[in-house]
């Protein structure tokens, strides 16, 4: 983005052709990183369009410019060449025009959309801007916003074509962006894809800054010498940056954290010799696929993308053999979950997410450490190998050992501990559902929470527990953190009900949760905690 600008304003200061051939060879070019880039396009026409006019007469520069702009996207030549190779690693199996097209075009995840999550209303993509703004303060300081503001104040005087072009790019890539993406907030991993597609908006905000401390400077001249106002300008410079590095060096700094790779090998080594597991979800899958493939651990374990089946040369193996003997099944919505249960029959198979069918008997998936263990005829094993299994497997666990570096509070890295918080929460929740084990349970809720303290499901399931056991108090406690967390989550709130009603009895406190309710949710909670239960077999 930086280079960009630059070579669109040396062009257009300069006249001469050879910046703008640059600038379209980086155009180009820029497009092989992300495709956001676009959104600064609009703003290098602004500042190029006076000059390109009397260019583009001429077919010969015409031309030139064509040809640099190809050249700058010919790094994508090398998906089909290595795709050529079929890697056990081959996103969308590049082979012909339409499948490149299909990859580069993003369309696993929605080419003009930021990927499947549930489409925002109007006041929810306000309350994204909001957070977008906040966000902008908060992250590059008081100071510097200022600073920033005085020099596009600066440049609306003394420059209108630069104010302009870098405040149009700054809206398009800050404020519209943010509003029509529509960022899930509620989750660590939704807040690092976020953090990571506003980085181009602060960019641009920042072109502002030295016009700003010229700006500054100009004052100063009227009060003080120019050695005097030099330095404070120097210091001010300078003092930025080496303050962003002292605040964010440790936070930043990942050559310690390990976290990833110990994921996988905390994934993969429980499992028996020849186990099949089948993977969702960027942190695992990606994770996974450089410590099996790349570290050769557990050569043995078939790693499967839910993702990618098609790609995948051992599924597939399956696949045909199981449409072959059963050709009517290729197009039943479950063909996938009868092949898996199909693998099960000569492979221990696992899971990091319970695969169910949508029509039929659901499968039984215990937590087994980090997944699930598919256990096709039904049986539970007994609570004692259970207990003992399990504890082996989280006594055994690498993971834990990253819990104290500052770098841990990265937001992709916290998804992880999430990951790992979550495990634990479902083996609590197993012991309680299945051996009616409260203590047991109860601990591993609790382990939860300190592995990853904004947990909101290991709050709701600690205060269901009390709940269950009339401590009033203590569920509520637990239960109001749950929704502080997630506020979205109805649940949580059906257990609050009965909290109020059968342990507080108080109407006052009823009242205002239905009301709260409401309004979160537009749904009276009465009607839909009376549909949860039927449909639960008159459980909650």
């Amino acid at each position: 983005a930086i280079i960009l600008f630059l070579l669109a304003f040396t062009y257009s200061q300069t006249k001469n052709k050879r910046y703008l051939l640059l600038l379209f060879l980086f155009a180009g070019l820029s497009l092989t990183n992300h495709q956001t880039i676009v959104l600064i396009f609009p703003s290098l026409l602004i500042i190029v369009l006076p000059n390109i006019l009397k260019d583009i007469r001429n077919l010969k520069t015409v031309l030139a410019c064509l040809v640099c702009f190809v050249l700058g996207l010919l790094p994508y030549l090398y998906i089909p060449i290595a795709s050529s190779h079929h890697p056990p690693i081959n996103w969308d199996n590049v082979h012909d025009l339409d499948s490149f097209l299909y990859l580069v075009l993003r369309k696993d995840y929605g080419t003009f959309s930021i990927g499947h999550i549930p489409s925002l209303d109007f006041a929810q993509r306000i309350v994204s801007l909001k957070i977008y703004l906040f966000n902008i303060i908060t992250q590059a300081t008081i100071p510097v916003i200022v600073v920033c503001l005085l020099g596009a104040f600066y440049t609306l005087r003394k420059n209108i074509k630069f104010f302009l072009s870098v405040g149009f790019a700054f809206i398009l890539s800050g404020p519209f962006f943010i509003t029509y993406a529509g960022f899930s907030f509620l989750s660590s991993f939704g807040l690092g894809v976020y953090e990571r597609f506003v980085i181009l908006s602060f960019i641009i905000m920042l072109m502002f800054f030295p016009f700003g401390l010229l700006f500054i400077k100009e004052i100063l001249e009227r009060f003080l010498s120019q050695k005097e106002h030099s330095m404070i300008i120097i210091c001010v410079f300078f003092i930025v940056p080496l303050l962003l590095f002292k605040f964010n060096y440790q936070k930043t700094n990942l050559s310690t954290l390990t976290i990833g790779d110990d994921l996988i090998y905390d994934l993969l080594r429980p499992l028996p010799k020849n186990s099949v597991i089948f993977l969702s979800g960027d942190s695992v899958v990606f994770n996974s696929w450089y410590v099996h493939f790349g570290r050769n651990f557990r050569p043995d374990v078939q790693v499967v993308n839910m993702s990618g089946l098609r790609d995948n040369p051992f599924y597939r193996q399956f696949q045909d053999q199981y449409y072959k003997k059963f050709p009517s099944e290729k197009n039943d919505v479950d063909s996938n979950v009868k092949i898996i249960v199909e693998i099960a029959k000569t492979h221990d198979v696992f899971a990091v997410a319970s695969i169910q069918p949508k029509n039929g008997k659901n499968l039984k998936w215990i937590p087994y450490g980090l997944s699930y263990k598919l256990f096709p005829d039904g049986k539970p094993p007994a609570e004692d190998n259970y207990l003992q299994t399990i504890k082996n497997i989280w006594i055994n666990v690498k993971g834990f050992s990253n819990l104290n570096n500052p770098a841990a509070g990265n937001f992709t890295a916290s998804d992880i501990f999430l990951f790992y918080s979550q495990a634990l929460e479902r083996t609590g929740t197993y012991l309680f559902s299945e051996y009616k084990d409260n203590v047991d349970a109860l601990g591993y809720y609790q382990k939860s929470l300190r592995v990853y303290v904004n947990n909101s499901s290991a709050f709701q399931a600690i205060g269901s527990y009390y709940l269950g056991q009339k401590n009033c108090a203590l569920a509520k406690l637990n239960l109001d953190r749950a929704i502080e967390i997630n506020p979205y989550e109805p649940l949580a709130y059906f257990f609050i009900y009965y909290n109020d009603t059968e342990c507080f009895n108080n109407q006052a406190m009823v009242d205002n949760l239905l009301k709260e309710y409401n309004n979160k949710f537009k749904s009276n909670l009465l009607e839909d905690l009376a549909k949860t239960v039927k449909s639960n077999g008159g459980k909650l």
